[in-house]
């Protein structure tokens, strides 16, 4: 199943490869291109989270559209986004060496593809010596990433594609993989049913070892849930106060709305849906529709 995920995705991959390759082979990039590259960058990982096996009940999706083009025109469905704070943040020198940021992942093939590229602006431009990769010790749901997915994701990319983009950016993964400037973990907590909130009571082996790192990630829609205690807030809590007191560290979630818990949006946020959606007969039909249909997203950061 993964494994067709991965073929049908397969031509997307070559476009963001062939971007990727090129714009990550210009090392001496000023602050304003570095930021418009990771802007673009991390879109690109908050837009590849749309391709869930688990919503098509284990049926993959073939992903036909341009994504260099479709991002451009997908920022009026994000809800709240925290980018500039993130960039900001990355961008100020820090202390903390080596330096180390924490991408918890969700879904194999596609968005895996996506994680890995964003990765590599990091570890490329120095704003991470190390990414740690966490995945499933077993698959909470069938699209989740574990070690062997992860594993062998990588090893397709180097020898089992025939695109010379993909070789070269697999091969290039694979040697960040084998020095150690990528890193994959697969903790038991994430399959737990525990709200991240309790992490430090249930798991502070765990919780100790990422606030080492500078910036967690946090991707897709159940880590949200679960970074927010799976609460009906309003929507205009602030995601730090939804967050619980948890905070180990700098967080950064990037979730395409699935269900129906939400924060951090600002009081005009239905203003912005209904110009986007006044002529949607679900909008008009259905109060909470946008929140499950996988059509908005945010951005969200906390320090």
């Amino acid at each position: 199943m993964k494994y067709k995920a991965f073929a049908e995705s397969e031509k997307t991959m070559i476009t963001i490869a062939e971007f990727l390759n090129s714009q990550l082979s210009k090392k001496e990039l000023d602050n304003t291109k570095l930021k418009v590259l990771f802007m673009q960058i991390l879109k690109i990982c908050l837009w590849g989270n749309r391709f869930d096996l688990s919503l098509n009940i284990g049926k993959s999706k073939n992903i036909t559209e341009d994504p260099l083009e479709a991002i451009a025109s997908l920022d009026k469905y994000i809800l709240a986004d925290n980018s500039e704070e993130t960039w900001n943040f990355l961008n100020k020198s820090n202390n903390k060496n080596p330096k180390i940021i924490d991408i918890i992942m969700d879904n194999s093939a596609y968005e895996l593809f996506t994680d890995l590229c964003l990765a590599d602006y990091f570890v490329t431009y120095g704003l991470a010596d190390v990414v740690v990769f966490h995945g499933k010790s077993i698959p909470w749901f069938v699209s989740d990433v574990t070690k062997p997915d992860f594993d062998n994701f990588l090893n397709r990319l180097q020898n089992e594609c025939s695109s010379k983009s993909l070789q070269d950016i697999g091969k290039k993964w694979n040697s960040y993989y084998k020095t150690g400037k990528f890193v994959i973990e697969c903790e038991d907590f994430w399959t737990l049913p525990h709200c991240y909130s309790a992490m430090a009571t249930e798991n502070s082996e765990l919780y100790n070892k990422l606030s080492c790192s500078q910036l967690i990630i946090f991707k897709g829609d159940l880590n949200y849930r679960k970074l927010i205690g799976d609460i009906n807030w309003l929507p205009s809590t602030t995601f730090k106060d939804a967050l619980c007191g948890f905070q180990p560290t700098a967080i950064l979630a990037l979730r395409i709305l699935k269900c129906d818990c939400i924060c951090g949006l600002n009081l005009d946020y239905e203003n912005k849906i209904s110009e986007n959606d006044k002529d949607n007969s679900d909008y008009l039909s259905s109060t909470n529709y946008w929140q499950t249909n996988g059509k908005y997203a945010v951005v969200h950061f906390s320090k």
